[in-house]
């Protein structure tokens, strides 16, 4: 007898069969800041560790730009087009701006706190608040353009880059 295979849900972000698809069984609202924490996280690590030695300048910029992309990508694979792009714009303003108003107060401990607040506090209100996914008010599949898409690293010998990849 035939079985089919495993569903491809959490395999791409926001890919679902049609059988995943939320129902009136299931909740009106489903988390996904799981997905965002995956890379926010190694991130914040990567910075941290590219701040101890002038060499490893390339991780603190390798964890900022994971630190205000990431988030924004997961956001947008789940079809939340504007709370992506609040999430990309809040996670490059906030930092910039906090650290700008701690160096013109000249105090150590402003500068720690301002750290805090604005890269590890937004990014812990942006999952927590942000990433939901509503459940689908009709099975019309003419409702958007793009159903789902993601993006991909590529790593190959002396070639890197991204890949994007979606369902329309």
């Amino acid at each position: 007898m035939w079985r089919s295979p495993p569903p491809a849900y959490g395999l791409y972000p926001g890919w679902r069969l049609e059988e995943d698809r939320p129902t009136k069984e299931t909740p009106d609202r489903t988390w996904y800041g799981w997905q965002s924490l995956i890379g926010v996280i190694p991130s914040h690590a990567l910075f941290a560790f590219g701040t101890f030695d002038n060499d490893l300048e390339f991780l603190m910029v390798a964890g900022a730009l994971g630190h205000c992309l990431t988030s924004p990508i997961v956001h947008w694979a789940h079809g939340n087009v504007g709370r992506g792009f609040l999430s990309l714009g809040l996670n490059a303003t906030l930092p910039l701006a906090g650290m700008a108003l701690a160096f013109e107060s000249g105090s150590t401990e402003m500068l720690i706190a301002a750290g805090l607040i604005t890269i590890v506090g937004w990014p812990i209100v942006d999952t927590v608040v942000l990433s939901y996914d509503e459940a689908p008010k009709s099975k019309d599949k003419s409702a958007g353009l793009i159903h789902s898409f993601g993006v991909v690293p590529m790593i190959d010998g002396e070639k890197k880059g991204l890949s994007l990849v979606g369902q329309f």
